[in-house]
C-alpha cells in the first residue's frame, strides 16, 4: 500500500544500454517476488525493449512457461515497428504466458501538457502536507522519506506530481500513512487520542497540554478534510480536461498500453473498472 515506497526503488533504477536478457529478467521475475498463490488475485509481468527477446542463455520459452504455470501474464512492449518485434520473438514471448503483445514509437516526441488545475492542485498538496504529524522515530524517518520523495516528483512530469496528489487525497493513502502519521492514525482509528503518548509527538507538541493537543488535532482534521476535497474536485476537473486533450491527440504511449493490458487481463479476473 505505501506507493512512496514503490516511488522510491523506480526513481533509484538507472539503465545505460546494453544487452537485454528477457528471458532471465522474466525467470527472476517469477521466482524472487512473493506472488500471492491465489488464482483470482491479477499477475502480471511487463517486459519493455527493442533488442531481440531471444538473448542470454535463459530461454525465454521456458521463463515464459513457467510463469504462466503460476498464473502469471507475460506481457511484452517492443519499442519499434510491430512487424519487427513479432520477427525478433517479443510477440511468442507473451503468447507463451497467455500475455499480451504490443508495441511502440521509441522515437516520437511528447509534449507534456500543462492543464489549467495543475498549479492549485501542487498549492493544495503542500497544504496537504501541513496536516501530517509524524509520530515516533518510524514516523520521524517515513515524514523524512516522503519531504524527499516530493522533491524528487518536482522535477517530474506535471502529471507525475498531480497523479501523487490526486493520492495523497485517497482513503488508501491515509491508511498506509497511519503507519507513521498521527492524525491519519486518529483518522483510520489505529489510534485513540487517549493512547497518544507525548513522548512520541514532535517537540513543540510535546509540550502543549491536552487540551491543546486536541484542538490541534482538530485543526489538522478540519484542515484535511477540506484540502482533501479540494484537491478531488480539482481532480475531477483536471480529468476532464486531460480526457479531451487525449483524444485530440491519440498517442501510442507505454503508460497507455500498460493501462489498456492492465484492465483487460484483471477484468478477466473479476476486477471491475469505474
Amino acid at each position: 500500500p505505501d506507493l512512496d515506497k514503490v516511488s522510491r526503488e523506480l526513481f533509484a533504477l538507472k539503465t545505460s544500454g546494453g544487452e537485454e536478457y528477457c528471458g532471465r529478467a522474466v525467470k527472476e521475475a517469477v521466482l524472487n517476488p512473493k506472488w500471492s498463490k491465489k488464482d483470482d488475485v491479477y499477475k502480471a509481468i511487463f517486459v519493455a525493449g527493442n533488442e531481440s527477446y531471444t538473448q542470454g542463455n535463459v530461454s525465454f520459452e521456458e521463463s515464459s512457461a513457467l510463469a504462466k504455470s503460476k498464473g502469471i501474464f507475460v506481457n511484452t512492449i517492443f519499442c519499434g515497428s510491430w512487424q519487427q518485434g513479432a520477427a525478433m520473438q517479443w510477440k511468442k514471448g507473451a503468447e507463451i504466458a497467455n500475455g499480451e503483445y504490443a508495441n511502440i514509437d521509441q522515437n516520437a516526441q511528447f509534449t507534456d501538457i500543462i492543464a489549467p488545475q495543475d498549479r492549485e492542485i501542487a498549492a493544495a498538496s503542500a497544504r496537504l502536507n501541513e496536516t501530517y504529524v509524524p509520530y515516533g522515530q518510524k514516523g520521524k524517518e517515513s515524514f523524512e522519506l516522503k519531504k524527499d520523495m516530493d522533491m524528487k516528483v518536482q522535477s517530474a512530469p506535471a502529471g507525475a506530481a498531480y497523479e501523487r496528489a490526486a493520492y495523497s487525497a485517497t482513503k488508501s493513502a491515509t491508511y498506509a500513512s497511519s503507519q507513521w502519521d498521527l492524525i491519519s492514525a486518529i483518522e483510520t482509528g489505529s489510534i485513540k487520542r487517549s493512547e497518544i503518548k507525548k513522548e512520541n509527538l514532535p517537540e513543540e507538541l510535546s509540550k502543549m497540554s491536552d487540551k491543546q493537543l486536541n484542538e490541534y488535532i482538530d485543526q489538522k482534521l478540519k484542515e484535511r478534510e477540506i484540502t482533501r476535497q479540494n484537491i478531488l474536485k480539482l481532480k475531477k476537473e483536471r480529468d476532464e480536461f486531460m480526457r479531451k486533450q487525449q483524444e485530440s491527440q491519440e498517442k501510442n504511449t507505454l503508460d497507455k498500453k500498460i493501462i489498456e493490458i492492465v484492465r483487460k487481463q484483471a477484468a478477466s479476473k473479476g476486477y471491475n473498472f469505474k
